[in-house]
């Protein structure tokens, strides 16, 4: 083989080293890159877990809340009717206690005014016995 051949062939053995050193580098940078891009999704697909697990709790806390407001209306509910139940209650007896107030007033207000009655009717009898003596004395006018 003469020079030139075995300088060319150097010079391609060469130059294919030389790019298979740069592929090489490339493929270890991508390789760096890959590794560092898994290493992001991992720590990402940490982030969406605790994400995930911090949705689930508050979705639990939130049920677990809407159930307790659900029980105090339920609770306030019934709480409301017993006061109704206890308020109408104690309103029938106001009206009843009125009734009776008012029939005894009227009952009183008849008595006085049959007394009244009574007493006119005595004063009368005494102004006719009055004038029937001032009449037989002879004081009348």
């Amino acid at each position: 083989m003469s020079d030139e051949k075995l300088d060319l062939i150097l010079n391609v053995v060469t130059d294919i080293r030389g790019r298979q050193e740069n592929l090489e580098k490339r493929f270890d940078g991508l390789e760096t890159r890959f590794d560092r891009l898994e290493t992001r999704f991992d720590g990402l697909e940490k982030k969406v877990d605790k994400i995930s697990d911090e949705f689930t709790d508050f979705k639990r806390q939130t049920a677990a809340s809407f159930a307790a407001v659900q029980n105090r209306f339920a609770s306030l509910e019934k709480q409301m009717v017993a006061i109704g139940v206890e308020v109408k209650e104690e309103i029938k007896a106001e009206i009843k206690a009125v009734n009776e107030n008012i029939d005894r007033l009227e009952q009183e207000i008849l008595f006085a005014r049959s007394d009244s009655v009574d007493t006119r009717v005595k004063v009368r009898g005494l102004e006719q016995r009055l004038s029937r003596l001032e009449n037989h004395i002879g004081l009348s006018s």
